[in-house]
């Protein structure tokens, strides 16, 4: 057991983590930053009197009340440093003033999505014909459709942008990923859409220098890999390993890396730093064990690791093996003993005190989780199996370092990912050996461009790819369609580590207190399933050119949409939110097709779900000879119907009926559409840019 004193920086980071998770769920304005700015600044001065007056006032008596002090400081600074980075509370926010022009300069590097080009701008001036201001706020620009030739801005480029910003949009499908909150965690509350021709390039450049040149020389890169591999998923993977770069990887690859829980070896981490300071440590070994040599090396390696860090993009991944290194090798140049648990907090707290939005970067969460999984689970397994043949006891240490990692990250895996690899370990060990001789030999290939060696790093890419399309395509991969609330995380985290615990300590409390929360966490899940084995839902889609309606009864559900099984907005916006319904089977019917499944009947334009009616009405509304059908009816309004539909009889006759509108109804029927709705107790739904729209059968046969 590490000892107290030696955990200071583990101690300081668990107030500061829960000030964090305090602010964020509270609304950010000026209020609350009043509120909190003085806490702070009262919890500065009882430390800074206490340190002023430790020996006359006999602090040291009182440790306890001293740490509580300096916790509560470090509490009240994560509320105080999260509301004063938050950019919407500054005055001169560009969201507080009406210009009818900005200036911007690019502030991350450009990435294509389709025919679009999507920018992280940051906002310096608001321009109109009589007057300028100087503003502040980070905007994400798309620009667009643009073709192949277009060439985007670079990181620096100044632009003068026309102002159509709008706030940005969240999900609309439950389930579906949370753009918006991303953003934000970002800083980027606002978005622009604009065409190519409505932004101009000023010539001048902003930014920074050394990013700028880091960035240049990444590009160079990557473009001497695209000239030496000719295979697109080798130099896909070659820019994203060895260089950050992941424009060019296709989702196929990406889905089997995931699928096989390998997904990590795309993202420029710790190995891979690692892997770049066993290089220089091992060039520079022959300079001798003196104070000067030690500062040489450590100054030498610790340019080349952050200029590497720069290079591939200052990814939380990154910033965390970086610093935790440098912080080793310090410790090892001035031969002082360091604890794994302290290097570990202390960079937490860190980049967390530079950044406190990180907290909620998934790979931030996760590259962190890892780490804490090798420093606290790795020597304990290691220890567990001895074998006096080497071979043996270097596959085990491969196994223990896979299984630290994945077991620790698996929850929080399954929470955001809704996915489990069940072939990790495999996967895990057969990328082991490739990918360390990827890295050396791409790092090669960049100072000696041979022919030669293009074509073994090639085809060991190849062979790597290959390996996990294989495994991924095995019966069995994995488990796919696991959603989880945040009570069920946390009860996770907590039978895992309790189970852990009872195991190094053989406790039987602890394993019985694991083993009760397994058993609380299985019931909650088989509750919830009991639920959804009940429901009656129709689930009208709201998107943004094609049409989908679930009608789920039970486990099942029947589909009814104009979209294919693979397109990325089935896969995207309609799955997840059936898979978080706990559908375990979709039945598919096309959008013009008449069917029967289950209590679902289709035929022409009307359909029969139980004993409730839905009337699809679309382009042919005008030539169909319906009368008003019973009240209570659902009306589902594709598009917009041809002729006066709003004026027509038949819409003012029908009565508490609910119509759900597909796309967003013009302006001048608002008029017509209020007077129905008082009239006859019309229910209207408009959904266009508006959330998806659910209608809970069973509850309204409850009422």
């Amino acid at each position: 057991m590490e000892k107290k004193e030696e955990l200071i920086f583990v101690r300081l980071l668990i107030p500061y983590l829960l000030g964090l998770a305090t602010i964020s769920f509270i609304p950010s304005n000026n209020i609350v930053f009043l509120c909190t700015s003085p806490l702070y600044f009262i919890s500065l001065l009882l430390i800074t009197t206490s340190v002023i007056c430790y020996k006359k006032w006999h602090v040291y008596r009182q440790p306890i009340l001293f740490s509580a002090f300096l916790q509560l400081h470090f509490f009240f600074l994560a509320l105080w440093i999260y509301q004063d980075q938050q950019e919407d509370l500054r005055p001169d926010h560009f969201s507080k003033h009406s210009f009818p022009f900005h200036q911007v300069w690019v502030s991350e590097e450009a990435r294509f999505q389709e025919r679009y080009v999507r920018l992280i701008v940051k906002v310096s001036r608001g321009m109109s014909d009589s007057s300028s201001m100087v503003l502040s706020g980070t905007l994400q620009l798309t620009i667009g459709p643009v073709d192949k030739t277009y060439l985007p801005p670079l990181y620096g480029e100044e632009l003068l942008v026309f102002n159509r910003s709008t706030e940005t949009v969240g999900p609309r499908q439950p389930g579906e990923f949370n753009y918006k909150q991303w953003l934000a965690n970002r800083q980027i509350l606002h978005q622009s859409f604009l065409p190519p021709e409505a932004v101009y390039a000023t010539g001048k450049q902003r930014g920074s220098f050394i990013k700028k040149k880091a960035l240049s020389i990444r590009r160079r890169q990557v473009e001497r890999y695209r000239k030496l591999l000719k295979d697109d998923s080798a130099f896909a993977v070659a820019s994203t390993l060895i260089l950050g770069d992941r424009s060019d990887i296709s989702t196929s690859l990406m889905e089997a890396y995931s699928k096989t829980g390998t997904l990590h070896a795309l993202s420029v981490s710790g190995m891979h730093v690692g892997m770049i300071y066993a290089i220089l440590h091992w060039v520079l070994s022959f300079l001798p064990n003196r104070l000067f040599f030690r500062l040489f090396q450590l100054l030498l390696i610790g340019v080349f690791i952050w200029a590497y860090a720069l290079l591939t993009g200052f990814s939380p991944s990154v910033l965390r093996s970086v610093v935790m290194l440098s912080v080793l090798i310090v410790a090892k140049s001035f031969r002082r003993r360091t604890n794994g648990y302290n290097i570990w907090a202390f960079t937490a707290l860190a980049l967390l005190l530079f950044q406190p939005r990180l907290l909620w970067d998934v790979g931030f969460q996760l590259s962190f989780l890892a780490v804490f999984g090798l420093i606290y689970l790795y020597p304990r397994w290691k220890k567990q199996v001895y074998s006096p043949y080497r071979l043996l006891r270097e596959a085990w240490s491969a196994i223990a370092l896979s299984g630290a990692a994945q077991v620790v990250t698996f929850p929080l895996s399954i929470y955001y990912f809704h996915h489990f690899p069940l072939y990790f370990l495999f996967g895990n060990l057969f990328i082991l050996l490739p990918v360390s001789f990827i890295m050396y030999m791409g790092i090669l290939l960049l100072a000696f461009p041979f022919s030669s060696l293009a074509f073994l790093l090639e085809s060991l890419l190849l062979f790597m790819n290959e390996g996990l399309k294989w495994i991924s395509a095995l019966p069995f991969s994995g488990i796919s369609g696991i959603w989880i609330t945040p009570f069920q995380l946390i009860l996770l985290f907590t039978s895992l580590f309790l189970l852990l615990e009872s195991f190094f300590r053989r406790e039987k409390r602890m394993v019985f207190s694991g083993l009760a929360g397994l058993l609380l966490l299985e019931y909650s899940l088989c509750w919830s399933v009991v639920k959804a084995s009940q429901q009656r839902k129709i689930f009208y889609y709201s998107l943004k050119n094609e049409t989908a309606i679930a009608f789920i009864y039970g486990r099942n559900a029947l589909l009814v949409t104009s979209l294919h099984p693979t397109s990325s907005t089935y896969l995207f916006s309609v799955k997840p939110a059936l898979e978080l319904a706990k559908v375990k089977e979709t039945h598919w019917l096309p959008l013009h097709e008449d069917g029967q499944a289950g209590p679902f009947q289709k035929k022409g334009h009307q359909v029969l779900f139980f004993s409730h009616v839905l009337f699809i009405i679309d382009d042919c509304f005008p030539s169909l000879g319906f009368q008003p059908l019973a009240p209570h009816t659902f009306y589902w309004v594709r598009n917009h119907p041809k002729g006066d539909f709003f004026n027509d009889q038949r819409f003012k006759q029908m009565e508490s009926s609910t119509f759900i509108f597909q796309k967003e109804t013009p302006p001048h029927y608002d008029p017509l559409i209020c007077e129905i709705t008082k009239k006859n107790g019309v229910q209207v739904k408009i959904l266009g840019k508006n959330k998806a729209y659910l209608v809970d059968l069973k509850e309204q046969n409850d009422k």
